[in-house]
């Protein structure tokens, strides 16, 4: 279990987070939404244990991540941001650097591939060559779309069987077939575990047990849909300006 309790962080003159309260359990996903510059990303951070906080605690089963090895708490977790690698090097190598451990499992990486649906990168015979360069910058290698990479950083956060994934945006660059491929196999390999992840589809944070909306450094509701659009402005606001979006469409 892992609990934020009135954490606050300051940038430079300016206070990014103000007294932020939230329980994540085991068992649960949760979808944050905000508009730009909410403190989405740099929350799901400061989770992670990059950025050091200046007031509250952090606990882990009661505990406060001060007093923990960080290497061990990362360690439990799998980590996914927007601005991931695009690694120009072997299939295996892309996926295995998920959990290093692992890189030489070729059983359980092709399982992985499976499982994330990419037959793109399926020989005719439908197996995988794990040595397949990716990219271009070297001879015969196997250049991809932006959202074949995201596939590919997917697998590797997937990769490690950790006690956390945290996910930023990973729908970003994928079609709205892939989006839902993406979000079914989120949520069934985080079953029994925490799952957080950041979307700016609506659609996409209504499939999580829980809806976290922030709003300048605060969280300003956590629920469900029906109930954030009954009692949370912010949310409202949000929704109305999705399906404006959709209407123009």
């Amino acid at each position: 279990m892992l609990t934020v309790s009135d954490v606050s962080l300051r940038f430079s003159d300016r206070k990014l987070f103000d007294d932020v309260n939230i329980a994540f359990t085991p068992g649960n996903t949760y979808g944050l939404i905000g508009a730009n510059g909410a403190g989405k990303s740099t929350f799901l951070k400061i989770l992670a244990g990059l950025y050091n906080i200046e007031e509250g605690e952090i606990l882990i089963n009661g505990r406060s991540l001060i007093d923990l090895d960080i290497r061990s708490y990362r360690s439990k977790m799998s980590v996914l941001f927007q601005d991931f690698v695009k690694y120009e090097l072997s299939l295996r190598e892309n996926i295995g650097f998920g959990d290093i451990q692992n890189l030489n499992n070729d059983e359980k990486m092709v399982q992985m591939l499976h499982k994330l649906q990419t037959k793109f990168l399926q020989t005719d015979n439908g197996s995988y060559n794990l040595d397949l360069q990716l990219g271009n910058w070297f001879e015969d290698g196997c250049q991809l779309s932006q959202g074949q990479w995201q596939k590919i950083a997917l697998g590797r956060v997937y990769f490690r069987d950790a006690s956390f994934y945290i996910l930023d945006e990973p729908n970003a660059a994928l079609d709205t077939v892939s989006e839902r491929e993406v979000f079914e196999k989120f949520f069934e390999l985080s079953k029994d575990k925490i799952g957080v992840f950041i979307s700016h589809r609506l659609n996409a944070a209504k499939m999580a047990d829980k809806i976290i909306v922030m709003d300048q450094g605060k969280i300003v509701g956590i629920g469900k849909h029906d109930e954030l659009l009954r009692n949370c402005m912010t949310y409202q606001k949000l929704y109305k300006a999705e399906s404006y979006e959709r209407e123009d469409m």
